[in-house]
Protein backbone atom coordinates (compact mmCIF):
# COMPACT_ATOMS: atom_id res chain seq x y z
CA UNK A 1 0.00 0.00 0.00
CA UNK A 2 1.07 3.42 -1.13
CA UNK A 3 0.07 6.59 0.89
CA UNK A 4 0.17 9.94 -0.40
CA UNK A 5 0.11 12.98 1.49
CA UNK A 6 -2.39 15.97 -0.10
CA UNK A 7 -0.45 19.21 -0.61
CA UNK A 8 -1.67 22.43 1.00
CA UNK A 9 -3.46 23.52 -1.78
CA UNK A 10 -7.52 25.85 -1.53
CA UNK A 11 -6.25 26.19 2.29
CA UNK A 12 -8.68 28.73 3.75
CA UNK A 13 -8.66 31.20 6.40
CA UNK A 14 -8.38 29.63 9.63
CA UNK A 15 -12.20 29.68 11.38
CA UNK A 16 -10.74 31.11 14.75
CA UNK A 17 -10.00 33.85 13.14
CA UNK A 18 -13.26 35.13 12.13
CA UNK A 19 -15.03 37.83 14.18
CA UNK A 20 -17.68 38.50 11.45
CA UNK A 21 -19.30 37.54 8.18
CA UNK A 22 -20.82 39.58 5.60
CA UNK A 23 -22.36 38.20 2.13
CA UNK A 24 -24.27 40.99 0.26
CA UNK A 25 -26.22 39.86 -2.85
CA UNK A 26 -26.38 42.61 -5.80
CA UNK A 27 -24.84 45.13 -3.59
CA UNK A 28 -25.57 49.21 -4.30
CA UNK A 29 -23.32 51.62 -5.65
CA UNK A 30 -21.46 52.12 -3.27
CA UNK A 31 -19.13 48.70 -4.43
CA UNK A 32 -19.33 50.02 -7.59
CA UNK A 33 -21.21 49.06 -10.64
CA UNK A 34 -20.58 45.74 -11.71
CA UNK A 35 -22.98 42.99 -10.77
CA UNK A 36 -21.99 40.38 -8.88
CA UNK A 37 -21.48 39.48 -4.87
CA UNK A 38 -19.33 40.90 -2.09
CA UNK A 39 -18.02 39.14 0.42
CA UNK A 40 -16.61 40.76 3.77
CA UNK A 41 -14.52 39.51 6.53
CA UNK A 42 -13.46 40.91 9.86
CA UNK A 43 -11.14 39.42 11.83
CA UNK A 44 -10.55 39.00 15.41
CA UNK A 45 -8.38 41.11 17.43
CA UNK A 46 -6.74 41.27 20.29
CA UNK A 47 -8.79 42.41 24.10
CA UNK A 48 -7.71 43.95 27.36
CA UNK A 49 -7.93 40.00 28.71
CA UNK A 50 -6.34 36.87 27.26
CA UNK A 51 -8.49 34.79 25.38
CA UNK A 52 -7.97 31.63 23.66
CA UNK A 53 -9.46 28.35 21.45
CA UNK A 54 -8.68 25.59 20.20
CA UNK A 55 -10.87 22.67 17.74
CA UNK A 56 -9.62 19.36 16.10
CA UNK A 57 -11.38 17.38 13.25
CA UNK A 58 -10.88 13.99 12.61
CA UNK A 59 -12.22 11.56 9.65
CA UNK A 60 -11.36 8.06 8.66
CA UNK A 61 -12.38 5.00 6.68
CA UNK A 62 -13.11 3.48 10.37
CA UNK A 63 -16.17 6.71 10.92
CA UNK A 64 -17.12 5.99 6.63
CA UNK A 65 -19.68 3.93 4.75
CA UNK A 66 -18.38 2.59 1.69
CA UNK A 67 -19.62 4.24 -1.46
CA UNK A 68 -22.59 3.30 -3.07
CA UNK A 69 -20.77 0.89 -6.08
CA UNK A 70 -18.66 -0.50 -3.51
CA UNK A 71 -21.67 -2.05 -1.58
CA UNK A 72 -23.48 -2.84 -4.94
CA UNK A 73 -20.08 -5.22 -5.85
CA UNK A 74 -20.53 -8.47 -4.88
CA UNK A 75 -17.03 -9.74 -5.89
CA UNK A 76 -15.76 -7.07 -2.79
CA UNK A 77 -15.06 -8.10 0.17
CA UNK A 78 -16.59 -6.54 3.10
CA UNK A 79 -13.08 -5.45 4.82
CA UNK A 80 -11.88 -4.36 1.59
CA UNK A 81 -15.30 -1.55 0.43
CA UNK A 82 -13.50 1.28 1.67
CA UNK A 83 -10.20 2.75 0.97
CA UNK A 84 -7.87 4.05 3.60
CA UNK A 85 -8.07 7.44 4.48
CA UNK A 86 -6.92 10.00 6.96
CA UNK A 87 -7.72 13.23 7.60
CA UNK A 88 -7.54 15.68 10.17
CA UNK A 89 -7.22 19.21 11.12
CA UNK A 90 -6.64 21.08 14.44
CA UNK A 91 -6.13 24.71 15.22
CA UNK A 92 -6.30 27.52 17.43
CA UNK A 93 -6.01 30.98 18.36
CA UNK A 94 -5.09 33.02 21.28
CA UNK A 95 -5.08 36.84 22.24
CA UNK A 96 -4.09 39.36 24.80
CA UNK A 97 -3.21 42.84 25.62
CA UNK A 98 0.89 43.99 25.32
CA UNK A 99 -0.04 47.74 26.69
CA UNK A 100 -3.65 48.22 28.76
CA UNK A 101 -6.59 50.07 26.61
CA UNK A 102 -3.56 50.31 23.29
CA UNK A 103 -1.77 47.86 21.75
CA UNK A 104 -3.19 44.01 21.28
CA UNK A 105 -1.86 40.71 20.10
CA UNK A 106 -4.01 37.95 18.51
CA UNK A 107 -2.82 34.90 16.50
CA UNK A 108 -3.78 31.69 15.42
CA UNK A 109 -2.70 28.70 14.20
CA UNK A 110 -3.90 25.87 12.02
CA UNK A 111 -3.15 21.93 10.42
CA UNK A 112 -4.46 19.98 7.71
CA UNK A 113 -3.32 16.86 6.95
CA UNK A 114 -4.95 14.53 4.55
CA UNK A 115 -3.72 10.95 3.09
CA UNK A 116 -5.33 8.23 1.00
CA UNK A 117 -3.78 5.30 -1.11
CA UNK A 118 -3.47 5.51 -4.66
CA UNK A 119 -5.58 2.86 -6.68
CA UNK A 120 -6.67 2.22 -10.01
CA UNK A 121 -9.10 -0.14 -11.48
CA UNK A 122 -8.38 -3.01 -13.56
CA UNK A 123 -11.26 -4.13 -15.86
CA UNK A 124 -11.56 -7.93 -16.58
CA UNK A 125 -13.47 -9.96 -19.03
Amino acid sequence: MQFTTKSQENVGMNPESVSELSIKTYPNAEYGSGGGNVVSIVTKSGTNHWHGDAYGYYNSEKLNAADWLANASPGIAQDARRGPTHEGEVGAAGGEPIIKDKLFVFGTWDRYHYRTVSSAAIWTR
